[in-house]
């Protein structure tokens, strides 16, 4: 036993700790949070950085980037009924789910871009027919943490707004011929292809007359 601890000199009272990788490319010089080589992130955050892959604004510029020239160009032709939209919708109701734990929760944390990108996914929720009132349902046990005053207050005033602009008028343009086109898209293209055609003959006349 003698001789077995004389031949092992690193066996003298210190401590000796295997050292901490990057898992992604190795590297020794790392923080509790993120590798300072590569900027990988050794701790998982659901809700991902602002502005980050996981954020609205990721899924709907891809979104709209698969989108046809035609129906960027003009949005009123866009098919919500499709696989692609409603895979977009399921996209940015989980992220809704997401935002919201982040938001109603505890943190020290500035969540002040986070807030932001909430009430622009609220309008985008609601372009894509989820309500005010479905999207305040889970708000009924977090009435005093986090931002759910804010979020409370931002849901009721979109709420209100929507009964207001669900006139008549709204209806009638928003009306979809053919469960495709709607009457708002029709009325709009009347107009541009009138005014188009109204500069067409006055640029006529006008190389007649003068020619």
């Amino acid at each position: 036993m003698e001789e077995m601890q004389k031949s092992t000199p690193l066996l003298d009272g210190h401590e000796y700790r295997p050292i901490k990788t990057c898992p992604k490319c190795a590297s020794v010089f790392i923080s509790d949070n993120e590798c300072e080589g590569c900027g990988y992130r050794l701790t998982y955050s659901p809700v991902g950085e602002a502005f980050g892959e996981k954020s609205f604004y990721h899924f709907k510029e891809q979104y709209w980037g698969g989108q046809s020239r035609l129906v960027q160009y003009w949005p009123e032709l866009e098919k919500k009924s499709s696989k692609k939209a409603k895979k977009y919708l399921r996209d940015i109701e989980h992220r809704y789910e997401v935002l919201l734990t982040f938001l109603l929760g505890e943190s020290e944390e500035d969540r002040g871009f986070y807030w932001l990108e909430f009430q622009e996914l609220c309008l985008e929720l609601m372009e894509y027919g989820v309500s005010p009132e479905k999207l305040s349902i889970k708000l009924n046990d977090h009435s005093f943490h986090g931002y759910a005053p804010l979020i409370h207050d931002y849901l009721s005033e979109l709420e209100e707004n929507q009964s207001e602009s669900t006139t008549v008028w709204n209806m009638i343009m928003n009306f979809q011929i053919g469960g495709i086109l709607r009457f708002r898209f029709l009325l709009i293209s009347g107009i541009v292809l009138a005014a188009m055609s109204t500069a067409s003959l006055l640029v006529y006349q006008y190389f007649f007359l003068f020619s």
